[in-house]
């Protein structure tokens, strides 16, 4: 089946070791869209490739910066808020952004379902919409 898109917006697939891999848009600043599910008290990782416009290769991004916010909708309260030094890590290659909660974390979690975004900025402060989405958070009983 062929896959119809505009050439200014993000390509978003599922990789095989189960990564996001994003394809940047050539003309657009909008991010890939993607909903996701976080299951309470167990450990939680979001494994992403961005990859610029017309490349096939991931970004360098080792020397950005990243935010990833969930929240009950614009404007507000953060239900969870990570960087890239606390939650984020960057790489070089590869799937090179991973968002990541432990077990303990999602056991504090209380919200049903949340709308994230998920951005990286450049040394020259230029941010990149990278994920958005919604959150379902899956309440578990803990024992």
């Amino acid at each position: 089946m062929a896959e119809y898109r505009e050439n200014s917006m993000p390509i978003v697939t599922i990789s095989r070791d189960g990564g996001i891999k994003v394809q940047r848009g050539t003309t657009t600043q909008l991010p890939g869209f993607r909903d996701i599910e976080i299951i309470q008290g167990s450990s939680w990782t979001l494994p992403v490739s961005v990859i610029s416009p017309g490349q096939s290769t991931p970004m360098n991004l080792s020397t950005y910066t990243a935010q990833f916010i969930a929240r009950a909708g614009a404007g507000g309260s953060a239900y969870i808020s990570l960087t890239e030094s606390a939650g984020i890590t960057l790489a070089t290659s590869g799937m090179n952004l991973t968002v990541a909660l432990t077990a303990a974390q999602t056991a504090a979690l209380s919200f049903t379902r949340a709308q994230y975004e998920l951005n990286v900025t450049s040394a020259s402060t230029v941010t990149i919409p990278v994920l958005s989405g919604n959150v379902d958070f899956n309440k578990t009983m803990l024992v």
